[in-house]
């Protein structure tokens, strides 16, 4: 039997009666697919066509002529075939539609194979229906992600069956995207539209975003609109362009793209409806205003809230909405529409600015966010309501901002808080960096660190702290002024989105993310307060951290992630369209890998950065900045947020990675990549001297490198030892010089993973026999590990270590441990027990670097001038730091580095040389182990370094 409603008219959901022009229209009848596989579902829709050519959709009534057990379609004309069917393969069904006077029919096939439960069909159209090339890249609960080609030709467009619950659609072998990641999981059918964002599952939806539109319609400047179709028109069509519904200009043309050019003497409104309409078959499009608001500068430093005596003052930049208002809360999970509104006004000047002013008395502590309305009255209205982008004060999860006072509120102010005071610092390459995630640093519970103050910021105002059972060793921020270190470099602590800071007591739920998903630019992280819930207690334990710091004598850089958000949220409900970069059809560019990126260039954007590092700047204290992706952050925006940081506090340092996560609409001339900081004040990581040194760390298989054996490397680690001025460089203050960070392998990890060893439970197995228990220090992967960062520690340049390092540190092998947890990694306290000596190595390193001048020249001719190859493409490199080198009270100084595995004499030149480093110690005084002195000729051990002075 039929089941279903295949024959039944539907009374109250059809169009209306036929008008006399439908005498000689037709019905047409458009399904998803064009064979029925059991278990599967095929969607149909109908229209009618006029004789003109233009089509309605209509609702008829569906019927299947003949009778097949276990097949039905439904009113809203879905056919279905179940498990239970009984027909053979090749056998057709007729499917008939009826409205009113017209009829219209459909053939479908039925399937010889069985379509498994969990199988998702994909649907893709394009305009100009050439689809070779295209398949799909399929994943997600399947053996190995794989290739799915597109099988059938629909009315759609093409369709292919998947397995895998994640997909992309894309050409050959990603020469282009036609979408992002696509989650199938729970959809039997998804429609994807040629450049459209959307996963359509209703088939009917789908069919009206195909037709014939204007794709997009961007406006960059005053006098015209860049106007892009979904396809050419087949002749020549006229088009206009209307603000508020009143037509401004118009075009005839014939072209896919054109442009529609404005009298330059109107007067543009960036809060009208620009739309772009069409005198023929393509559906209107609105314009999305761009680089035009460019025009609606606002200059003044009172962006955000400001207090004042007896005010509280509002001033929020969003040219493009009709109106704004504040939103007015006394709780933090208060709906957005449960506030008390209060409107706003639009600034007298064209600064595309609104304010208000509150009465502080009344509104002092209570949360807000803005609520904007574009487009009112027109199918484009949109109400959003937005966390103001400026907000210093936040609630749980950055769902509000809070009307507090940072810069006087006691709450948020620590006993004697004292800005100002800060560790003397003179110098860029006197900077020995430390990269810290907040919560590595204290989670373990051997760490000494009181329960409450584990992973928040709190630990770090803890001193005394020692490890578990073994008082001699120091823990926390007492084994950081220890190891001697100038800045500590904290990862991400601004507000991010990925940890729940409602769930912060619930032990199922994630508390681990790095936090490059930046929510609130301009609040600390609450997980990482001890109450994320008020809105001054993280600003309090934030600035007691960096005070506590500041006492121990260490400077604290911030991790900042300018280049992308979190997602479209912070910044798109207040102006749409401005803030990210996008393509010419309007498309998110992702040079972050992230799914968007900031447009920095642009000049409000510009400003917000700007001011973002100097609040956190003057407000926290913050002594340097190091920049994600920094590639992809403009190049003048850099120079210009330096030139600002440096008149505030020439002593703060800027530095970031000179490259992006993917292809960038930001042009290549603008762009910040290794070499565009010659001379700007700011530096860039080394990955030249990095993949030198260790070799490439590309997960599951990294590279050897110079300290494992591939000594043809020995040239370009040279060219990092000299501060990479002869590379790409002016000054040797523009290096970052490093072999890990936090982003791959941690340097242990590297050593193992490209000798080839697994990684155990315990990745120092093999480091148990008793002869290394005494002697850790004579371990290879010890000695190759430690090798790697004595040659950051002695070359010209900015040093920087990853945290852990100076203990051995592992990740158990995860080379992207972004939200691995804190089992993974968390610092293990006892690694510092167990290799007291790689700790001590590391201090007297570092002790080496501080206090002698040789290892932190200031220019490229000073390097030239006192720098001396002695041996590189022999067997070691081996050179020299002469005539008292930047000052040096040691005349001469000889660095030897030997990667092999065996021990090789070196010749030193004339006179008694005293040896300060060797392959077990290291430091400023002559060694206790083996030879302090040498003339003539000395042994260096395998896998070592060292260092002589006279």
């Amino acid at each position: 039997m039929i089941s279903g409603y295949g024959d039944i008219g539907f009374s109250g959901v059809m169009a209306a009666p036929p008008r006399d022009d439908h005498k000689n229209c037709t019905l047409e009848i458009k399904t998803s697919g064009n064979t029925l596989t059991p278990g599967a579902k095929i969607f149909f829709a109908a229209f009618v066509k006029h004789p003109d050519g233009k089509t309605e959709n209509v609702e008829p009534s569906w019927k299947i002529e003949a009778e097949k057990q276990g097949v039905s379609i439904n009113r809203e004309g879905v056919l279905s075939g179940s498990f239970l069917m009984k027909a053979n393969p090749g056998e057709t069904i007729k499917i008939t539609s009826s409205w009113h006077n017209l009829k219209g029919e459909k053939i479908i096939k039925i399937a010889g194979s069985t379509d498994l439960p969990g199988l998702h069909r994909v649907h893709f159209f394009r305009f100009d229906n050439d689809y070779r090339g295209w398949n799909i890249w399929n994943w997600g609960n399947i053996p190995a992600a794989r290739q799915v080609n597109f099988a059938e030709k629909t009315d759609f467009g093409v369709m292919a069956v998947v397995e895998g619950k994640n997909a992309i659609i894309r050409l050959g072998d990603w020469q282009a995207k036609a979408t992002g990641d696509l989650g199938l999981d729970g959809k039997s059918d998804v429609f994807i539209v040629e450049g459209d964002s959307k996963e359509y599952v209703n088939f009917r939806e789908a069919l009206a975003a195909a037709r014939p539109r204007v794709f997009a319609a961007m406006m960059d400047s005053p006098d015209r609109v860049r106007v892009y179709l979904s396809n050419s028109p087949s002749a020549p069509e006229k088009f206009e362009l209307t603000a508020d519904g009143v037509p401004i200009a118009y075009v005839t043309v014939k072209d896919r793209v054109f442009n529609i050019n404005i009298d330059p003497n109107y007067h543009l409104d960036p809060s009208a409806l620009f739309e772009v309409r069409s005198f023929g078959a393509y559906s209107p499009g609105k314009v999305t205003l761009r680089r035009v608001l460019d025009n609606f500068y606002y200059s003044g430093n009172d962006m955000g809230v400001t207090f004042t005596e007896n005010k509280i003052n509002l001033r929020l930049w969003a040219p493009t909405a009709r109106n704004v208002s504040v939103m007015i809360y006394d709780s933090w999970n208060s709906g957005d529409e449960s506030g008390r509104e209060i409107p706003m006004h639009r600034s007298p000047a064209a600064d595309g600015t609104w304010t208000i002013s509150l009465d502080k008395h009344s509104f002092y502590g209570k949360l807000f966010k803005y609520r904007l309305i574009f487009n009112p009255g027109t199918s484009y209205e949109k109400i959003t309501y937005a966390v103001d982008p400026y907000a210093y004060a936040i609630t749980a999860n950055g769902r509000k901002a809070a009307l507090v006072d940072i810069k006087s509120d006691s709450a948020a102010l620590p006993e004697n808080w004292k800005p100002s005071q800060k560790p003397a610092f003179k110098s860029p390459v006197d900077a020995i960096l430390y990269e810290l995630h907040v919560r590595d640093f204290s989670t373990d519970h051997n760490s000494g660190v009181k329960p409450e103050f584990r992973g928040k910021y709190l630990a770090f105002t803890q001193t005394g702290t020692t490890l578990k059972g073994n008082p001699k060793v120091k823990t926390g921020i007492d084994h950081l002024a220890e190891l001697g270190i100038t800045h500590l470099h904290l990862l991400p602590v601004y507000d991010f989105a990925s940890v729940d800071e409602t769930k912060l007591s619930d032990p199922s739920a994630n508390h681990y993310n790095w936090g490059y998903d930046p929510q609130n630019y301009n609040a600390p992280e609450g997980s990482y307060s001890t109450d994320p819930f008020n809105p001054a207690c993280r600003v309090n334990e934030f600035r007691r951290m960096v005070q506590a710091l500041h006492d121990k004598n260490i400077r604290v850089v911030m991790d900042v992630v300018y280049n992308h958000t979190m997602d479209n949220s912070a910044f798109d409900p207040i102006v749409p369209g401005y803030y990210y970069r996008s393509d010419d059809l309007g498309r998110y560019s992702n040079g972050s890998g992230c799914g968007n990126e900031v447009a920095s260039e642009r000049p409000m954007v510009r400003k917000f950065i700007i001011d973002s590092v100097k609040h956190w700047a003057e407000d926290y204290s913050i002594d340097g900045f190091r920049f994600d992706l920094m590639g992809i952050i403009d190049r003048q925006t850099m120079v210009m947020l330096t030139d600002e940081l440096h008149r505030m506090d020439p002593s703060i340092i800027v530095y970031g990675e000179p490259w992006g996560g993917g292809w960038s609409t930001l042009h290549g001339d603008m762009q910040t990549v290794k070499g565009s900081q010659r001379g700007q004040a700011f530096s860039v990581f080394n990955d030249n001297i990095r993949n030198s040194i260790r070799g490439n760390n590309d997960a599951p298989h990294p590279a050897h490198g110079f300290v494992t054996g591939k000594l043809a490397d020995a040239g370009q680690v040279l060219k990092g030892i000299i501060g990479s001025v002869t590379d790409f460089t002016c000054k040797p203050s523009e290096t970052i010089n490093y072999v890990s960070c936090h982003d791959n392998f941690c340097i242990w990890d590297q050593i193992i993973a490209s000798l080839g060893h697994d990684f155990p439970h315990d990745p120092y197995v093999a480091m148990r026999n008793d002869d290394i228990k005494k002697d850790e220090m004579a371990d290879s992967r010890v000695k190759r590990a430690v090798l790697a960062n004595a040659i950051v520690l002695t070359s010209q340049g900015i040093a920087f270590i990853h945290a852990g390092e100076e203990i051995l540190r592992t990740k158990y092998g995860c080379h992207n441990s972004y939200n691995a947890g804190d089992e993974i990694n968390m610092i293990r306290w006892n690694w510092k027990e167990n290799y007291y000596d790689v700790f001590r190595y590391y201090q007297g390193l570092i002790k080496l670097r501080r206090e002698h001048p040789a290892f932190r020249m200031n220019s490229e001719m000073d390097i030239r001038k006192h720098f001396s190859l002695l041996e590189c493409h022999g067997k070691m490199i081996a050179y020299a730091l002469t005539v008292h080198a930047n000052g040096d009270h040691w005349k001469h100084i000889i660095v030897v580095i030997n990667p092999y595995t065996t021990a090789h004499e070196f010749h030193l030149p004339r006179g008694k040389w005293h040896i300060v480093v060797n392959h077990r110690e290291a430091g400023t005084t002559p060694v206790k182990t083996g030879d302090s002195k040498a003339e003539g000729k000395v042994r260096v051990q395998g896998i070592s370094m060292m260092v002589l002075y006279q």
